[in-house]
């Protein structure tokens, strides 16, 4: 089966399947923080609320509490480690030398 949708965050790939979103870590940093071996399964059937938070200064990122998780209470912190997590940039807002980035 092909995702529908996919799309790749800091330290990993978040593909949307039908019935299920997928959490791919990649490279050093997905496997540092989130110590998960390999693709994290969420059906959509198993998931409770989903958060957002949109990047700004810090990334952003999608969290999906499921019952059987461990979600920490800490919010950004706790995120970045949460197996449920998908962390994302705005690429619009990239380290620019103190200087304004273009509108």
């Amino acid at each position: 089966m092909h995702a529908r949708n996919a799309m790749t965050g800091a330290g990993g790939i978040l593909e949307v399947f039908t019935d299920k979103p997928t959490i791919i870590p990649k490279g050093a940093l997905g496997f540092m923080l989130k110590r998960v071996k390999g693709t994290k399964e969420i059906p959509f059937a198993s998931i409770i609320p989903i958060q957002f938070k949109k990047a700004g200064v810090w990334s952003g990122y999608l969290h999906s509490t499921t019952p059987e998780g461990k979600e920490s209470k800490s919010r950004i912190l706790a995120a970045t480690q949460d197996e449920n997590t998908f962390m994302f940039r705005d690429k619009r807002r990239r380290p620019t030398g103190g200087r304004r980035p273009p509108r």
